[in-house]
């Protein structure tokens, strides 16, 4: 039932007296008409279509012309518009992401490590995070769960999961072609064409090509990183086998050649005396390198390297097969899916044009495969909605980093993950508006470590070289029990209360990356999390308006990090459990639609975080008993509004300005101050145009429009022989114009 055309409601007196002071005159005035009502939000977050103000889980959706609207083209960019929910990255805004939710998040570079944030594209884990930055198009929808999702998801889920949804095949002919052009001479161009191929079969094809120039200069050699060449494809087929069995298919694949930022380049010492410069001379850029290498002023649109290009590649082909049968008193479904990974990267680690030691790198990781399989069950008992389903993961990756200044010191491994999990849900009515959800998983995760081998005169993505450690093989086995309980109350038929207390893990892992010693592989163990969780959900103003809030509280315990340390004027990374977190925070979504002339949207979250870590666990020098866990902004906001106007025959002109906000925040758990960023805010500007019948569509935008220079991730060096800082810059502003044009 459509809940908000088939009921009449009350409002909620107090919360719309809150929202008429906090909207004013703007708000004020306006007469209830059923095309001012909110659009309903209908997701699968709980593997089964429902409003989303009946789902008792902290979610964000996003529609896909809402994806559109804000300009986003890469997946990880929807955390944009998602309270307590970050990203960083010591690669940059294309390089493999580190994906933050409440503070939970991975803290490790290497490629064969999977997050701690889950990513799924229609219902297919991705288990490689190089992948994680694909582009998006021909979308439908993102869903973004906050808090563990232990029982429905469970594999690597306990900060919480983001999904992507694509559009499906369509039963009558469509079609349409955008072309966009802007800022360093950005060139977007993306189509589909769907509908049936016969009675029973449907088909639909979507693509998207997406270069520019680079938006940074080297200005040691006039050439440009950032550079931004991908090309994506994506097939997907429905056939109706009968009446009750639905069979999908779908293939892609996903082409990504261009190049990644450079580091903006800090001097940690005194040109004059040589000593190590203080924390406020080094961001005056006041200070050099051991070479007397300076940058006078650092910006993400200039940086200094000896390299004319950083090149960066990840290469993405896959498939899935879906089975949805409706057998009468149960629903079977069966998801099959297959994805191969290819990513080169090389790193310029001292962002300078004079350096000693010089320090440059080779990243590399293969997924050979990923390998995935659910089968599940649902249906209706009583008073319970039931799913019950069984889940399997199997991968194999092959990753390789070498250090050629360094005499080609490096590593390669082979890394072979098994997983098997069988879960349970129940939705049980215990009275006419009183709802206990029950869950529970168990999975059994299995890691195979092979071939882990030290070597110098390495060569990347090869096994080449002359080994000093290994070959070392290894295997960790898990087994862990996650679920939930919880409680709803449906108020009335407009609000709704929820309270559940829920777990989720992170399995454990194998150091495979720049080893000095056999011990340093780890095995570092399993972090695990239990969430306490409060919140309502409701829509008043006659279904103009709508305020999702969530309180939680999270026992986060073995926290998994990395840590980098110079031995020998060597880099060598390790692998730990750096102690316990303990995290609280809100998020507030609220939505109103107060005419069909207007959209307001706002978010709202609220983070606090804190390490209990033993004296002895220090990250970089540092110990991190008290400090707060990475990229956790205490405050962060997001948010819209849009003026939409009719001109009857002439069309539809809309104006959009969207924006974020985070306040403070530091990349590592050693808190260092250098390795931060300040409260930053990006504002971006949209105006559209829409013809009359739909068909043609123009529209311009101007993304960071202020210009706002911000990091995504820093590093200082500590070693008096490797003496340079580096901040990893944000995306600068950028503007273009879009057409678009639509065949039905």
């Amino acid at each position: 039932m459509n809940k908000f055309e088939n009921r009449t409601r009350a409002p909620n007196r107090r919360i719309l007296a809150l929202t008429l002071v906090a909207l004013g005159a703007a708000a004020g005035g306006v007469n209830a008409q059923q095309e001012n009502l909110l659009e309903e939000v209908v997701v699968t977050a709980q593997k089964r279509a429902q409003n989303i103000q009946d789902v008792p889980i902290a979610i964000t959706a996003l529609t896909g012309k809402e994806i559109e609207r804000f300009g986003f083209e890469s997946a990880v960019q929807v955390a944009e518009q998602v309270p307590n929910f970050s990203v960083d990255g010591a690669f940059g805004p294309s390089g493999p992401p580190q994906l933050s939710i409440r503070g939970v998040s991975i803290l490790d570079f290497s490629d064969a490590n999977e997050s701690s944030v889950a990513m799924y594209f229609d219902e297919i884990y991705k288990g490689t995070t190089s992948g994680q930055t694909s582009q998006l198009f021909d979308v439908e929808r993102v869903e973004v769960l906050r808090g563990p999702q232990g029982t429905l998801y469970g594999r690597n889920t306990p900060g919480g999961l983001v999904h992507f949804i694509s559009n499906r095949p369509t039963e009558e002919f469509e079609a349409g072609v955008s072309f966009q052009y802007g800022s360093f001479n950005q060139t977007i161009v993306e189509g589909m064409v769907s509908g049936p191929l016969s009675d029973n079969f449907r088909g639909r094809v979507a693509f998207k090509y997406n270069r520019d120039d680079g938006y940074q200069t080297n200005e040691a050699l006039g050439s440009d990183f950032a550079e931004t060449d991908v090309f994506a494809i994506r097939g997907s087929f429905e056939w109706d086998a009968s009446d009750d069995l639905m069979v999908s298919a779908k293939v892609y694949y996903s082409d990504a050649s261009g190049s990644h930022p450079g580091y903006g380049f800090y001097g940690t010492l005194d040109p004059v005396s040589g000593e190590r410069c203080s924390l406020d001379r080094i961001l005056s850029s006041e200070c050099v390198n051991s070479s007397g290498f300076r940058d006078p002023d650092p910006d993400p649109e200039h940086v200094f390297s000896e390299f004319d290009s950083l090149p960066e590649s990840v290469e993405i082909a896959g498939a899935a097969l879906k089975f949805d049968w409706d057998l009468g008193d149960f629903t079977f479904v069966s998801i099959t899916g297959y994805e191969t990974v290819d990513k080169n990267l090389r790193e310029d680690c001292d962002a300078s044009s004079d350096s000693a030691p010089r320090c440059y790198g080779d990243w590399t990781g293969e997924t050979k495969h990923q390998f995935t399989q659910e089968f599940r069950f649902s249906g209706q008992y009583g008073s319970a909605d039931w799913i019950v389903g069984a889940y399997y993961y199997d991968d194999e990756k092959f990753v390789t980093v070498v250090i050629p200044p360094f005499g080609g010191f490096g590593s390669f491994a082979t890394t072979e993950a098994t997983s098997w999990a069988v879960f349970a849900q129940a939705d049980t009515a215990i009275s006419e508006r009183v709802t206990l959800v029950t869950g529970l998983r168990y999975t059994e995760d299995d890691l195979d470590l092979s071939g882990l081998t030290g070597v110098t005169a390495g060569e990347g993505g090869t096994t080449q070289g002359d080994p000093f450690l290994g070959p070392i093989s290894d295997s960790i086995s898990t087994g862990k029990a996650t679920g939930k309980i919880g409680l709803e109350w449906q108020q009335n038929d407009s609000t709704m209360y929820y309270g559940s207390i829920s777990t989720g893990f992170k399995s454990g892992f194998f150091n495979t990356t720049l080893l000095g010693a056999p011990d340093e592989r780890g095995p570092v163990g399993e972090e695990s999390i239990t969430s306490y969780e409060v919140g309502v959900k409701t829509t008043f103003w006659d279904d103009r308006a709508r305020l999702n809030v969530a309180a939680f509280y999270y026992d986060y315990e073995d926290f998994q990090a990395s840590a980098v340390s110079l031995i020998g004027g060597v880099p060598v990374s390790r692998f730990i459990n750096a102690g316990d977190v303990t995290m609280s925070g809100a998020e507030f979504e609220f939505e109103i639609h107060p005419s069909p002339n207007w959209d307001f949207r706002l978010g709202v979250g609220l983070l606090d975080t804190e390490f209990d870590a033993p004296p002895d666990v220090q990250i970089g020098g540092t110990p991190i008993d008290g400090k707060e866990a990475p990229v956790s902004p205490s405050v962060s906001f997001n948010g819209l509004a849009r003026y939409i106007h009719d001109m009857d025959d002439m069309g539809t002109v809309s104006a959009q300005v969207d924006f974020s906000w985070k306040d403070d925040l530091f990349f590592g758990p050693d808190n260092d101050p250098f390795e931060s960023q300040d409260s930053f805010g990006l504002v971006n500007l949209r105006g559209s145009w829409l013809s009359r019948d739909g068909r043609y569509e123009v529209s311009v935008f101007v993304e960071n429009v202020f210009d706002e220079e911000y990091n995504i991730f820093g590093f200082i060096s500590t070693s008096s022989a490797f003496t340079g800082a580096y901040k990893v810059w944000g995306t600068p502003r950028r503007a273009g114009i879009r057409f678009g044009l639509n065949f039905q």
